[in-house]
């Protein structure tokens, strides 16, 4: 036999500060708009589904329950690891290049990569900090990838 329905249990309880809330809108519904209950939780989740997206709450396209992994997904993964990293290089990247511009040292940055490794010296000249400068911008192009 065929079901055309699905029976849903929804319980609320009156000592719940949030379920008191539903409760009295379900107690005193207006019958000319919705007819039964049924009706009313319908459009409210359809309502909310339509306005907040439903991908949040489904299991689309995320690792299955078993305890492998499948080829497809590990290269998922892989490639969503390597898109985060090339995106997060390119932004330290283009960090150190501005700071490099503007004139500031790395170390000053709390977002830079650089800034645990690189001390400013106060004795050092003009020329040695350009050449240095040269050689970090060089170091972080070489990691970008510029398809």
């Amino acid at each position: 036999m065929i079901r055309n329905s699905e029976t849903v249990a929804v319980r609320l309880y009156y000592n719940n500060p949030e379920h008191q809330k539903i409760l009295e809108v379900i107690h005193n519904l207006d019958k000319s708009i919705y007819k039964t209950k049924n009706k009313f939780f319908v459009d409210a989740v359809l309502f909310y589904l339509d306005n907040y997206g439903k991908e949040e709450f489904m299991n689309v396209n995320r690792l299955s329950d078993s305890k492998y992994i499948t080829k497809q997904e590990m290269d998922n993964l892989i490639n969503e690891v390597k898109n985060e990293v090339r995106i997060i290089a390119h932004d330290q990247a283009l960090a150190i290049i501005g700071q490099m511009m503007a004139g500031m040292p790395a170390s000053d940055s709390k977002n830079s990569i650089l800034s645990d490794t690189t001390e400013v010296k106060e004795n050092e000249s003009e020329d040695n900090t350009f050449e240095e400068d040269d050689d970090i911008a060089d170091y972080a192009l070489s990691f970008m990838d510029f398809d």
